[in-house]
C-alpha cells in the first residue's frame, strides 16, 4: 500500500521481502511507517534559513504597507473633515450681514445669478487691466539738496570805489623849476580822505567755492507702456481675455 504524495511530504516506497519484520534504519529527518509488508518513508522537508528570512521579511513589509495605507486613509479622512468644518465656518461667516454674505446667499438661492456675477467681475477686471495699460504715473518729485559750486569768475569792467578811511600815499615825483632852473626828483606824501570815490578798472578772475541750496519740485509724467510693468500687464491681459470672451458668449 502506498500513500499519495502531498506538497509537504516526499514519499519513498520500498519493496518488502518474505519477512514482514524487515528492519530499515531511518536516516536523519525521516521516520518509518509500516504499511502491510512494505514500509513508507515520510520525509519532512526543511526550508533553508535565507528563504525563511525572505518569507518573514515579505510578510513584515506587507503588514507595514497595510498599516501605512490604513494610517494614511485615517489621516486623509481627518483632513477632509477638518477642511469641511473650516469651509462651513467660512460660509457661516460670509452668511453674516455683509455684502459678500448677502451675495453668496443670493447665489445659493438663484444659481443662475452666479453667471451674471462672474460676467460682471471679469468685465471689471478686463477694464482695470486696460486702464492700467494706458495709465500714466504723474507726480512731483521734491528736490532739496545742497549743491557744491567751485568755479572761477572772470571780471573785466570799470567801476568806482569809495574809500572808507584816510589812505596815506607816498609817491615819487619830479619837480621842474621855473625859469630853466632844471628838475628836482623827490617824493610827495599825501592822504586820501575817507569817502572819496576813485575810478578803478577791475580785470581779474575771482575763484568761488561755495554750497548753493537747491529746493524745487520736478513734475514727472511716465506712461505705463514705457515701464517694465508693461509686459506683465500685457501677459495678464492675454490670460484674462479668453475667460472674458467665453463668459460673454454665454
Amino acid at each position: 500500500m502506498q500513500d499519495r504524495p502531498t506538497s509537504a511530504q516526499e514519499r519513498v516506497t520500498l519493496e518488502s521481502g518474505d519477512d514482514a519484520s524487515t528492519t530499515l534504519v531511518p536516516a536523519a529527518g525521516r521516520r518509518m511507517i509500516p504499511v502491510g509488508n512494505a514500509k513508507t518513508i515520510v520525509v519532512q522537508p526543511r526550508i533553508p534559513m535565507p528563504y525563511k528570512a525572505m518569507i518573514w521579511f515579505s510578510f513584515g513589509l506587507n503588514a507595514l504597507l497595510l498599516l501605512l495605507l490604513l494610517g494614511g486613509g485615517i489621516y486623509a479622512l481627518r483632513l477632509y473633515n477638518r477642511a469641511q468644518a473650516q469651509l462651513e465656518a467660512v460660509q457661516a461667516g460670509l452668511a453674516m450681514d455683509t455684502a459678500a454674505g448677502r451675495r453668496l446667499e443670493e447665489i445659493q438661492q438663484n444659481p443662475a445669478s452666479a453667471m451674471d456675477t462672474a460676467r460682471y467681475s471679469v468685465a471689471e477686471l478686463m477694464a482695470a487691466i486696460e486702464g492700467l495699460q494706458s495709465a500714466h504715473i504723474r507726480t512731483n518729485i521734491p528736490i532739496d539738496q545742497q549743491l557744491p559750486i567751485t568755479l572761477d569768475v572772470p571780471v573785466n569792467q570799470e567801476t568806482a570805489v569809495r574809500t572808507t578811511a584816510p589812505v596815506p600815499l607816498v609817491v615819487p615825483a619830479r619837480f621842474t623849476l621855473p625859469g630853466g632852473g632844471g628838475q628836482i626828483n623827490g617824493s610827495v606824501a599825501l592822504s586820501l580822505p575817507a569817502g572819496m570815490e576813485l575810478p578803478v578798472n577791475l580785470n581779474m578772475n575771482i575763484p568761488i567755492a561755495a554750497t548753493v541750496p537747491v529746493k524745487f519740485d520736478v513734475p514727472v509724467d511716465i506712461a505705463m507702456q514705457d515701464t517694465e510693468l508693461a509686459d506683465d500687464f500685457e501677459r495678464l491681459h492675454r490670460l484674462v481675455e479668453p475667460a472674458s470672451e467665453l463668459i460673454k458668449a454665454r
